[in-house]
């Protein structure tokens, strides 16, 4: 017994008052199957209801969604799977577009009160390699529609964590390549695992659970963003002025408050800074190009002077290092999402990526090359093939009087003293600058970049 069935969800969605179902039904062809279904349907007011291993045929499919389920519009990927494995039935007072079928999903996007959403009905295969298509094909809607609110749910056929099957109490903690690749798309979609109550294994032998989504209507509650220092506003003119004149006042505490609390109330003056001269930075830099230009015609026709325009133009410069820099932080987190802006930033990420991910010709050891996608296959399975069971040269017999010198191992005169020595300020100095810039920011939103470029003053104030 094991959690088959998941729900994955990105982005905020109560703005909807929709109600999604997905139920692996393991065969839809029994009349009280059907009956069933649809009983549970009306009962918890399912509007769009994604039904999984249907296992009815096609020719028979026709006449039983135009008798039954004839209060459904219905998507199937019949073209694609042999039975029909995924069925999605949407009322029909919903505005609902296909978007993408496959042999183990369909998508498909629905506009509501003028907001859209993306959902997706995955079957995963048994097979890790083909479920490999899977995530291929998720991050290829991603790519499409990364931008939108996005519901994954399904049979995935694999487990995203050990502790979802029952015999994760006899086998502890394991980990196979198939979980690592749910892991990993997961991860790189930014999909969240839906909460839920119920039963956390659900599925066994006998039958699955329905799953049910339930987005009702809220008003979003006003939460305060957590603060996060942007590399950009170092660039500013201020910067230094702003951190010296928040970090002079006295604090009273040991040196860790002292520091914790300057920290805090500098956070203020950098809101202010960001709020007066960098707020809505993509629009201030179009702005600002529209505005060089108006100037570059009134400096042709002798209206103005030139310094003017160079004034404008070195603005215009600043702006944009700091928007690149903007979209290059937030991007560690979003690329994806924010690719869909069709910055040439993103894009040339997303290109990048592409081009270093793909194999493009393998040379053999007969010095050929090989470039069509069969003969690499073949070169990689025969070479992985070859060294099954063979012994590598290279690979020597370890030194018994080694491994007892290890064992033995202490530590030379004076070295313990080196484990509690203190730390040094120029230690301190080598740990922050050997950070990247666009390293992660800590607890407290400031990010290495921000102590490189005011480090100097904190140490001095």
């Amino acid at each position: 017994m094991e959690v088959a069935d998941f729900m994955f969800v990105r982005q905020q969605t109560s703005k909807f008052t929709w109600n999604i179902s997905f139920w692996n039904v393991r065969g839809l062809n029994n009349p009280l199957k059907q009956d069933k279904v649809l009983q549970r349907a009306h009962h918890n007011k399912v509007d769009v209801l994604c039904l999984l291993e249907t296992r009815v045929k096609k020719e028979k499919s026709v006449g039983l969604l135009e008798t039954k389920f004839a209060k459904w519009n219905v998507y199937t990927n019949y073209e694609y799977a042999q039975n029909g494995r995924i069925w999605i039935l949407l009322k029909k007072d919903l505005d609902f577009s296909l978007c993408d079928v496959s042999s183990q999903s369909i998508t498909v996007k629905g506009s509501f009160q003028g907001a859209t959403l993306i959902i997706t009905a995955a079957y995963g295969s048994n097979d890790g390699i083909s479920r490999r298509l899977l995530w291929h094909q998720l991050r290829e809607i991603d790519i499409k529609y990364g931008h939108l609110p996005w519901i994954v749910g399904g049979d995935f056929n694999i487990i995203l964590k050990s502790n979802e099957t029952s015999a994760h109490e006899l086998l502890g903690p394991v980990s196979s390549p198939e979980m690592k690749d749910f892991q990993e798309v997961t991860q790189e979609l930014a999909l969240q695992d839906h909460p839920f109550f119920g039963p956390l294994f659900t599925w066994s032998r006998s039958d699955h659970c329905m799953a049910l989504v339930l987005l009702n209507k809220e008003v979003e509650a006003n939460r305060p963003k957590p603060f996060k220092f942007f590399n950009f506003w170092a660039l500013h003119p201020s910067f230094i002025h702003e951190v010296h004149q928040s970090w002079q006042p006295t604090i009273q505490g040991n040196p860790m408050q002292v520091l914790f609390s300057k920290l805090k109330r500098l956070k203020g003056s950098l809101k202010r800074l960001n709020k007066d001269c960098y707020s809505d930075i993509s629009n201030r830099f179009q702005q600002k190009k529209i505005e060089l230009e108006m100037q570059q015609l009134s400096t042709l026709r002798g209206d103005d002077t030139l310094e003017k325009e160079l004034t404008l133009q070195k603005e215009l410069k600043s702006l944009e290092e700091a928007e690149l820099m903007f979209l290059k932080q937030k991007g560690k987190a979003q690329w994806l999402k924010e690719g869909d802006r069709c910055t040439k930033f993103f894009h040339s990420i997303i290109a990048a990526k592409n081009k270093r991910d793909t194999i493009r010709v393998i040379v053999d050891d007969q010095g050929r090359r090989l470039e069509s996608f069969d003969n690499m296959a073949t070169e990689v399975i025969n070479y992985f093939k070859s060294l099954i069971g063979t012994a590598d040269p290279s690979v020597t017999n370890c030194d018994p009087t080694l491994l007892k010198d290890l064992l033995h191992y202490t530590l030379p005169i004076g070295a313990s003293s080196d484990l509690v020595k203190g730390v040094s300020t120029e230690e301190i100095k080598a740990a922050i600058f050997n950070q990247g810039n666009d390293k992660a920011p800590g607890p407290d939103g400031y990010t290495p970049y921000f102590f490189k470029n005011a480090g100097m003053w904190l140490e001095t104030m």
